[in-house]
C-alpha cells in the first residue's frame, strides 16, 4: 500500500509533469531551450527533486533530452520528423472534420463562431497564449464531433507534437491573418454541411501551417532562447466547448 507521503509526491511530480509539458507544447519553452532546475523550481515553489523527477519523463517521451553535463534542454525535431508529423496530422484532422460536417450540432456551430470571433479579437504576440487556447478550442470542438474514439485518441497523441512550433511562428508577419482566415473557411463549409470541403480546408490549414514552420526553420527566424525569468500565464482547464447535444 502507497504511503501518503509518497502518494502526494507522485501528484506534486505530475503536477510539474504537466505544466511543463503544456510550456513545451504551447512555445513557451523553445527547442534546444536549456532548463534551468533551480529556476523551474522557484517558479513552481518546490524543491529540485520534483522537477528533476518531471524532466526525466519528459526525457523518456522525448520532448526534453539529458546533455553530458546532466542538465535537460528542449528537444526539437529533425525536418524530416516535422513533415511526417504534420502530413500525419493533416490527414488525421482531415478526415476528423469530413465526419463531423454530418454530425455537428447546431449549438457546436454557434460554439465555433463564438471562437471565431474571439480569434480575429487577439492580438498577437500579446495574446498568445490567448490564442492557443481559442485554437485547442476550435480543433478539439469539431474532432470530438466526429464521433470515432480511436480517431479522437490520435489526433490527442499527436497534438503535442503537432503544435510545438507553430506557435512561435503565429508571431511572425502575415501568419495570423492567414490562420484566421483558414479557420473562417474551414467554419464556413462545416456550416454549409459541406463534408469534401470541410476536409479540404482542413488539410490545407495544417499543411500549411506546417510548411511555414519548416521554412522559418531553414532560414533560421525561429532562434530559441535562454531559460529567463519569463511569466507562465498557461492554464489547463478543460475546453469550454459545450458538451454534445443533438440539434
Amino acid at each position: 500500500m502507497r504511503k501518503g507521503g509518497e502518494g502526494k509526491k507522485s501528484a506534486l511530480t505530475n503536477a510539474i509533469y504537466l505544466n511543463l509539458k503544456e510550456m513545451i507544447s504551447s512555445g513557451y519553452l523553445k527547442p534546444y531551450e536549456t532548463l534551468n532546475l533551480v529556476k523551474l523550481a522557484k517558479h513552481f515553489k518546490v524543491s529540485v527533486t520534483p522537477v528533476n523527477s518531471a524532466l526525466s519523463v519528459l526525457s523518456e517521451e522525448g520532448l526534453v533530452s539529458k546533455e553530458p553535463n546532466k542538465s535537460f534542454v528542449v528537444a526539437a525535431m529533425s525536418m524530416e520528423e516535422i513533415q511526417e508529423i504534420w502530413l500525419i496530422g493533416a490527414l488525421q484532422e482531415g478526415m476528423a472534420a469530413y465526419l463531423a460536417t454530418s454530425r455537428i450540432t447546431s449549438q457546436e456551430i454557434r460554439h465555433l463562431e463564438r471562437v471565431l470571433r474571439n480569434t480575429k479579437e487577439t492580438k498577437v504576440p500579446d495574446d498568445i497564449l490567448k490564442l492557443k487556447e481559442l485554437n485547442k478550442d476550435f480543433h478539439g470542438t469539431i474532432i470530438r464531433a466526429c464521433g470515432n474514439r480511436e480517431l479522437l485518441a490520435l489526433t490527442k497523441e499527436y497534438s503535442w507534437k503537432l503544435y510545438r512550433y507553430y506557435y512561435l511562428v503565429l508571431s511572425l508577419p502575415g501568419a495570423f491573418s492567414e490562420f484566421v482566415e483558414m479557420h473562417k473557411l474551414i467554419f464556413e463549409n462545416l456550416k454549409k454541411k459541406d463534408p469534401r470541403g470541410t476536409r479540404d480546408a482542413m488539410e490545407k490549414h495544417i499543411i500549411s501551417a506546417g510548411e511555414k514552420v519548416i521554412n522559418y526553420l531553414k532560414i533560421g527566424l525561429l532562434q530559441p532562447e535562454s531559460c529567463t525569468e519569463r511569466t507562465w500565464r498557461g492554464s489547463f482547464a478543460l475546453s469550454s466547448a459545450p458538451p454534445r447535444q443533438k440539434s
